[in-house]
């Protein structure tokens, strides 16, 4: 996983066809090996990491991607408050 970590860090969403896919909007996955961590790109060059789960199907299950969703949201609104 620190290898998938370091790669996205230095590339961004360039490292590669099948190791990095924009699922929505917002929402990206990194695809280390059976493992997946969905994620955000943040003031303009920074990830912020809101989930992992195993990978068991060919799509990324809708499920996963909405958790991200709320996951996103909430970082978000608690982010917010610090800053204000």
């Amino acid at each position: 996983m620190e290898v998938a970590l370091d790669r996205l860090e230095q590339l961004g969403p360039l490292a590669g066809y099948n190791f990095v896919d924009k699922l929505t909007k917002d929402i990206w996955e990194i695809t280390p090996g059976v493992n997946r961590v969905l994620l955000f790109l943040w003031d303009g060059n920074k990830y912020v990491l809101l989930s992992h789960f195993r990978k068991k199907t060919g799509k990324t299950p809708r499920s996963e991607i909405k958790k991200a969703e709320l996951h996103r949201k909430d970082w978000l609104e608690r982010h917010s408050k610090k800053e204000g």
